[in-house]
């Protein structure tokens, strides 16, 4: 259907076209001296008038409105899990074969009828690059969100997962399929025949422990077919076997618990290799061992948690650091505590202080003076005048004094001070929001973000926490209170607070750690698994204690065999940054050296590389969830070895069909170029006609 759209009212164009008319048969008709007969004089003004009629269409500019039809084939999701799992036991490669053959298969067959779409599946979902079954975790529960999120609005006809159903990382993925507004198909892979196993499936451990003390050791080991067996439960450090235990595997007992108790007799990083012996017949002997650090310290570092008033957040904040050993806390009520002593302590932590008493800000002022690393915490009772006049790198101007708004978090892109909890980085838009203090937020450069807020469905730039650093002397605010719900979330999601614990550790441990004297700050965590990235971050000072962007530095890491990997840190305004990468298991040294001027100075250390591999713990497929999965949404789930059953079931689907887009185009007739071309033809036939008329 064509028609024509223009900005001026249909009766302008019939005024310019009376006109055309009217100048067109003047010319020949009234004013003409040629001797042309009537028949002439009728063709050559006919042929002016629709040249001028075309001219003004044209500079009325109007557009040819068209309605076009597109038609979107069906899309069929098809994400294959491309961990390691997939492939384990016997003949691997021929397994990994055969996979790959019915992938191919299965993907030709459906291309027939519908567009599809290919993903992998690991910790999240990538699109397809190559099924190399390398992945060392799977996690299909966020796969499933993931596909359904990006592939909204689109003509979706299904999801195609294969998949053996192992998943070790996030929910169960069973929620988010009875979400789906697609059916779900599987092609379900894997073993799920029971074989003779023995599995270290828990270590229960304290990573910090003190110079000379005891410490336990729980292993929780888990068998299959296995009744009536014993084996050998050892503990080895630097090759030597420093305890062992004999168990004994009862005929209804599963799960079984072995306790050590080891002595920390060195001051430095302890690693242990925990070994389960194996026993005969046993196929996967992946999960019989597995590496621990400890970290034996020399003392406790003493905290003071100091209050305003009674608050959920500071029995949070006092049961997680409670749990560490390396931390001794102390909790006291302010307008209580009459003679309070900052002194003794190494960092102290102030809920919604200073309040705007002036003993409270001559306090927080002393304390800050003896460079004592402070965690403000904001709150209602919070005086943010107060605050502002303490100079720590940070000034509000609060709405009101009191006006608090509930924020979300967020975390802030370029944070990489150290890293965060895989957990937090997975949960931190479902966190509960906090109660912050409304107001505008101007940050020094001394200071860097780690979360923003986000209000509503505003993603502000105003700081939820920060950290800052003033010539070396650091302190950190978080701008709202309700810090126990999250803490609370965290248990309720996966019934430990290990993440809300974790993060609050490595954010006082960085604020806390003394840099007065040190002029090459270099920071990275003492252990990382087999495919997370090694980063380090520096900071490098001048003579008068300011951090300087003009510094260089190297580091060259050292494998156990003595193969050196050289690297160079990227500069961003004085913040130095590595991202060495992922490194095979083990124990690696590293020294890194800071150039500033003529000034050089060397950091040495070392971390290690855990060999743990969730896809190793468990092999036996799960077929149950996989069925639920395709039944709960009126799907099909069929063994591999049946793909072209399974495909066939999708093509005959009635309800997967095309679907049929239309749209208006517009064309403004100026760019026509025939319009144009039939301008030039009647202009150039007028005037060739007069002249053959014989006009001159």
């Amino acid at each position: 259907m064509l028609d024509f759209s223009s900005s001026f009212h249909w009766l302008w164009f019939l005024l310019a076209i009376s006109i055309s008319a009217v100048i067109s048969y003047s010319f020949y008709f009234y004013k003409a001296k040629d001797d042309f007969s009537q028949r002439q004089r009728l063709l050559l003004a006919s042929l002016r008038f629709l040249a001028l009629s075309i001219i003004w269409l044209l500079l009325f500019s109007p557009a040819l409105r068209q309605w076009k039809s597109s038609i979107e084939k069906p899309i069929i999701l098809f994400a294959v899990d491309n961990s390691k799992s997939m492939i384990l036991g016997k003949e691997p490669e021929k397994k990994s074969a055969e996979l790959e053959a019915i992938f191919e298969n299965t993907v030709k067959k459906l291309q027939e009828k519908y567009e599809v779409r290919l993903f992998e599946i690991g910790s999240t979902l990538q699109k397809f690059q190559q099924l190399n079954f390398n992945q060392s975790s799977t996690n299909l529960q966020l796969a499933m969100e993931q596909m359904i999120q990006q592939n909204e609005n689109r003509n979706v006809g299904a999801i195609l997962l294969m998949s053996d159903g192992i998943y070790n990382e996030g929910k169960n993925p069973i929620f988010t399929a009875d979400a789906s507004p697609y059916p779900i198909y599987v092609l379900k892979n894997g073993d799920t025949n029971s074989y003779k196993d023995l599995r270290i499936k828990e270590l229960n451990f304290n990573r910090n422990v003190f110079l000379n003390n005891s410490f336990p050791l729980d292993i929780l080991i888990e068998s299959e077919g296995v009744k009536g067996a014993k084996a050998w439960i050892k503990i080895i450090n630097q090759g030597k076997i420093i305890g062992s235990q004999q168990v004994v595997f009862e005929p209804f007992k599963k799960v079984q618990k072995v306790n050590f108790v080891l002595e920390a007799k060195t001051e430095g990083t302890l690693v242990l290799d925990v070994i389960l012996d194996k026993l005969d017949g046993e196929v996967n002997t992946a999960n019989n061992r597995r590496k621990i650090l400890v970290d034996v310290v020399g003392q406790k570092s003493k905290i003071l948690i100091a209050y305003q008033s009674p608050h959920p957040d500071v029995a949070a904040l006092q049961n997680a650091l409670s749990k560490m050993d390396e931390y001794e806390v102390d909790v006291a009520q302010f307008n209580l505590a009459s003679n309070l002593d900052f002194l003794p302590y190494q960092l102290i932590i102030l809920h919604q202080l200073p309040e705007g008493n002036s003993r409270s800000i001559h306090w927080v002022r002393k304390a800050i003076e003896a460079q004592k690393p402070i965690l403000f915490i904001l709150g209602s009772q919070s005086n943010v005048q107060s605050l502002n006049s303490l100079n720590i790198g940070i000034q509000i101007s609060a709405k009101q004094q009191g006006q608090m708004i509930e924020s979300t978090a967020l975390i802030h892109p370029d944070f990489n001070l150290f890293s965060l909890p895989a957990a937090l980085n997975q949960s931190i838009s479902e966190l509960p929001p906090l109660s912050c203090v409304y107001g505008d937020f101007q940050l020094s450069n001394s200071a860097q973000k780690v979360l923003n807020q986000q209000i509503g469905s505003v993603k502000t730039q105003n700081p939820m926490l920060c950290i800052m650093d003033q010539s070396g002397y650091r302190s950190a605010l978080l701008a709202g209170e309700g810090l126990w719900k999250w803490r609370m979330y965290f248990y309720l999601q996966n019934q430990s607070h290990e993440a809300f614990d974790s993060f609050w550790l490595k954010m006082l441990r960085y604020i806390s750690s003394s840099k007065k004297y040190q002029r090459f700050d270099l920071l990275w965590e003492p252990i990382y698994a087999e495919n997370d990235e090694v980063i380090f971050n520096a900071t490098v000072y001048t003579s008068s204690y300011e951090a300087s962007e003009d510094a260089k530095i190297e580091l060259t890491i050292r494998d156990a065999e003595g193969k050196s990997f050289p690297f160079t840190f990227s500069n961003s305004k004085g913040r130095y940054t590595l991202n060495a990468g992922s490194f095979a298991a083990g124990n690696y040294s590293f020294e890194a050296k800071a150039t500033l001027g003529k000034e050089v100075f060397v950091k040495k250390g070392s971390f290690n590389i855990e060999d743990f591999d969730l896809e190793e713990i468990n092999t036996k497929a799960n077929y149950q969830l996989l069925d639920q999965m395709a039944a709960s949404k009126n799907g099909v789930s069929l063994p591999s070895s049946q793909w072209q059953s399974l495909a066939d079931s999708l093509i005959e689907r009635k309800d997967i069909v095309d679907k049929i887009h239309q749209h208006q185009q517009f064309t403004e007739l100026i760019n026509l170029p025939w319009f144009l071309l039939i301008l030039v033809v009647l202009l150039s036939a007028e005037w060739f006609l007069r002249k053959y008329f014989g006009s001159y």
